[in-house]
């Protein structure tokens, strides 16, 4: 597997480990199983959809990460408000808190998540440093290395100080 796809394996491992986490902060309102899923998917759903359709790079970076953070939650809020007025047409008494409750938890569990994917991006950028480092062994003329070798690195480590 290249480095990039594994980053994307990574990536979508972040979401599905996220389940305990989710449900952990809405045990105390679980009565039935099944509702209890659709808050785990809410949260999921929205966090690959931003890894599928957004430049996590960018979007991670220090001055837009505030900003991405409050796009999440935003998209997270709108899917719960449309979940509560569902649930409440529930016959097993489900009652789940309002979203001023579950915010705070549930910005720290997000920023938590963007911590992971930072961490993986670095991992995986350092990974690929080491990779055309090696590589250069195997190129025969400076021209080569330099095309090849010496300015993807460069490119590497500019993402990287960001």
């Amino acid at each position: 597997m290249d480095i990039d796809a594994h980053l994307t394996a990574d990536l979508r491992r972040s979401v599905r480990r996220m389940d305990e986490k989710i449900a952990t902060m809405f045990e105390p309102f679980i009565h039935c199983p099944f509702p209890s899923i659709s808050t785990i998917n809410i949260i999921k759903d929205e966090l690959n959809e931003r890894l599928d359709y957004n430049n996590m790079r960018e979007k991670l970076s220090g001055d837009e990460r505030r900003a991405y953070l409050n796009d999440i939650l935003k998209d997270i809020r709108d899917a719960y408000s449309t979940f509560l007025l569902r649930i409440s047409k529930v016959s097993c008494g489900e009652k789940y808190p309002e979203w001023a409750e579950v915010k705070k938890p549930l910005e720290q569990l997000i920023s938590e998540w963007e911590d992971e994917v930072i961490d993986l991006f670095t991992k995986h950028i350092e990974e690929k440093f080491r990779m055309y480092e090696m590589s250069k062994r195997y190129f025969k003329t400076d021209e080569y290395i330099e095309n090849s070798i010496s300015y993807p690195i460069e490119k590497i480590k500019i993402t990287y100080q960001n």
